[in-house]
């Protein structure tokens, strides 16, 4: 699995995890799917300056794995949830 190793540079913290989570979906792999989306909206609960610069990236992630119909429905949640956090 793919981790985020959070250092002082923020672009790390929130692309690597992204970038993970694309694989994953694209790679069909379910189970990393979920987790990498959860690790993103993890990240996404930082304060907005974090997620500020990537938010277009992370929504359009988002918005494309929801409206997959190829993706798995718990992928597909997972995503969802990413979408609710960035909303609150």
């Amino acid at each position: 699995m793919h981790v985020c190793v959070f250092v002082s540079t923020m672009c790390v913290c929130v692309c690597v995890p992204t970038q993970a989570t694309a694989s994953a979906v694209r790679r069909g792999q379910e189970d990393e799917s979920v987790r990498c989306f959860q690790l993103v909206g993890d990240v996404c609960e930082a304060p907005a300056p974090l997620v500020g610069p990537h938010l277009a990236s992370v929504v359009r992630l988002v918005c494309e794995t929801a409206s997959a119909t190829q993706v798995s429905p718990e992928v597909r949640d997972q995503a969802l949830e990413v979408l609710t956090v960035l909303a609150e």
